[in-house]
């Protein structure tokens, strides 16, 4: 997972292979770190109780993944070093 993270930022920042490191990073950070978030602390009463913290512990990575998903639809955008490199 760290070497998705890792290089998949540095993919997705530069504008590089963007597409598949979204699709990456949409699989390790908003399924699978949601899947180990409602594994530990359950659906913490969702979507009508309200948590201790004030916050869902999945919220984080439920909005990276919404992110990621994003821009794996999107694409690269026009400031990338290779915009029609996947």
């Amino acid at each position: 997972a760290i070497v998705v993270e890792l290089a998949g930022s540095l993919c997705l920042g530069l504008g590089v292979f963007s597409r598949v490191a979204s699709f990456l990073l949409f699989f390790t950070v908003g399924v699978f770190a949601n899947l180990f978030h409602f594994d530990v602390t359950g659906v913490q009463e969702f979507p009508f109780g309200v948590p201790a913290g004030g916050a869902y512990a999945f919220e984080p990575s439920l909005l990276s993944g919404a992110i990621f998903f994003y821009f794996m639809c999107a694409g690269p955008g026009k400031y990338a070093l290779r915009p029609n490199l996947l």
